[in-house]
């Protein structure tokens, strides 16, 4: 599966064949992780960040039209999980500060 285009492995991942999923994870996968690791500004927690995207994409793969680059909208999906935890994490740290 190395000789397909991003586009095409996709196309075979939203046909409901998670097979191409690991080329992909294989193509991406530290690339992602060192975005959310910068993002989060090196931030402790956050698991194995990339392998929660990966989760997302599969879930999310339909929601992928091809208009822009597959790792785009990759990143995307980082930023977004990125924020999320952010929140989740202050929401955690406000909590605790209101129980004192």
């Amino acid at each position: 599966m190395k000789h397909l285009s991003d586009q095409e492995l996709m196309s075979i991942v939203q046909a409901g064949d998670f097979g191409p999923a690991s080329e992909l994870y294989d193509r991406y996968s530290s690339r992602i992780y060192n975005f959310a690791y910068r993002f989060l500004k090196k931030q402790r927690g956050g698991g194995r960040r990339d392998q929660e995207v990966f989760v997302k994409m599969m879930k999310h793969a339909n929601q992928f039209h091809g208009g822009a680059k597959l790792s785009t909208w990759l990143f995307s999906i980082t930023a977004n999980w990125c924020r999320d935890y952010l929140r989740k994490a202050e929401n955690r740290n406000q909590g605790r500060r209101g129980m004192c």
